[in-house]
């Protein structure tokens, strides 16, 4: 650290490297609460960031085999960082990798993200590819918004093949929102009722979700064809 912010000046760090860290994040948060509040103010990190092997443990998930590249953090300046890990929430267990990109780092931005992974399930994997562009906003850290106007999702089935936009939030309790199109039908999801079953191509859906962070309360579906219209609810833990 340059000897200015260890005395009080603005918070520049050459570089950070972790390996096998563990965070305890309701601890850190109840630390945080603690604290004097005090604007927020983005470190510089000259060069950059390294995590290896990391860990973060919450009350409703737990992500390990965390990963992280950073090569540079600076305000005002575009910042991209490489990241994988794996997710465990409740019956939910995912691997994720991917590159998120921010225009203007800090507590909002523009962004994209693009990435790959596989729901870890019997008798076999599910994988599926992720596009992201939009914008995020956080509040404090404990909550977070998403819009994304650009959103696809290619998965094998039961997993959608999805395109179109879609909103996310994080805080008590997890909301999200998707409309666009479905690419096709899921083999593994419940058979359409006529006259839908006879085509099931590209259809127009909805699909809205609030509760917890597992998704383990039921999902909203609306299917729309032509004047046919389907309504539907269903928990993933059951379509696994």
């Amino acid at each position: 650290l340059p000897w200015d912010t260890l005395t009080g000046g603005e918070p520049v760090i050459t570089r950070i490297e972790l390996d096998a860290p563990v965070l305890d994040l309701p601890a850190l948060l109840r630390w945080q609460a603690s604290r004097p509040k005090t604007p927020f103010k983005l470190p510089t990190l000259t060069k950059g960031i390294e995590v290896v092997d990391g860990t973060i443990r919450d009350t409703a998930f737990m992500l390990t085999k965390l990963a992280l590249h950073l090569p540079r953090l600076q305000a005002g300046e575009p910042a991209e960082a490489g990241v994988s890990m794996r997710l465990a929430s409740g019956n939910l267990q995912m691997d994720f990798q991917g590159k998120l990109t921010a225009a203007t780092p800090g507590l909002q931005s523009a962004f994209t993200l693009d990435g790959s992974g596989a729901l870890l399930q019997k008798p076999q994997p599910l994988p599926f590819k992720i596009a992201m562009r939009g914008s995020y906003r956080s509040e404090d850290t404990t909550t977070i918004a998403i819009t994304a106007p650009t959103f696809k999702l290619a998965g094998t089935s039961p997993l959608p093949d999805i395109q179109g936009k879609a909103t996310f939030a994080l805080a008590d309790a997890m909301t999200l929102a998707f409309e666009g199109e479905l690419a096709r039908w899921p083999a593994d999801w419940p058979g359409l009722p006529q006259p839908l079953s006879e085509n099931t191509g590209a259809m127009a859906v909805k699909l809205d979700y609030r509760g917890a962070a597992d998704f383990g309360d039921p999902l909203s579906l609306r299917v729309d064809r032509d004047q046919t219209h389907v309504a539907a609810s269903l928990r993933l833990a059951e379509m696994q």
